[in-house]
């Protein structure tokens, strides 16, 4: 799941429990411009993310979160009739895998910008050199 998708899971579960942006982004301590990022996939810190995360998985199971072959709502039906502790801790790998790879992509993004700012450092000093 990338995070484009796992934004549009996110505002579905808000817009079920009838949340705006601006009630989340109270919750969670930040401005309503990062749940709005978060939704549409955007680029987020990897401490955003756990903490809109841990946030989130009070209204849904985590690992059903990342179930892309389930929908929102499919989940949400199954989630109230059975969340036993049994059930949760058979989604533990699952949650950690889905969330582990979220990292990752957010890792690789995060050193594809960090290089573009390295490189468009360096031009410029070459360029400054070249004046001298």
């Amino acid at each position: 799941m990338n995070s484009e998708q796992l934004g549009k899971r996110l505002k579905m579960v808000r817009e079920i429990f009838k949340l705006s942006q601006t009630e989340v982004a109270e919750r969670l301590g930040v401005t309503q411009t990062y749940i709005f990022r978060l939704e549409n996939g955007k680029g987020m810190n990897s401490d955003f993310l756990i903490k809109a995360l841990e946030f989130y998985a009070s209204y849904i199971s985590l690992d059903r979160l990342f179930n892309e072959k389930m929908s929102i709502l499919e989940i949400m039906q199954e989630e109230l009739v059975s969340p036993t502790s049994e059930l949760l801790k058979s989604r533990a790998s699952l949650i950690r895998e889905s969330v582990n790879e979220l990292f990752e992509q957010y890792k690789t993004e995060q050193n594809s910008r960090l290089a573009d700012i390295q490189n468009r450092f360096n031009v410029k000093m070459e360029a400054l050199e070249k004046l001298e």
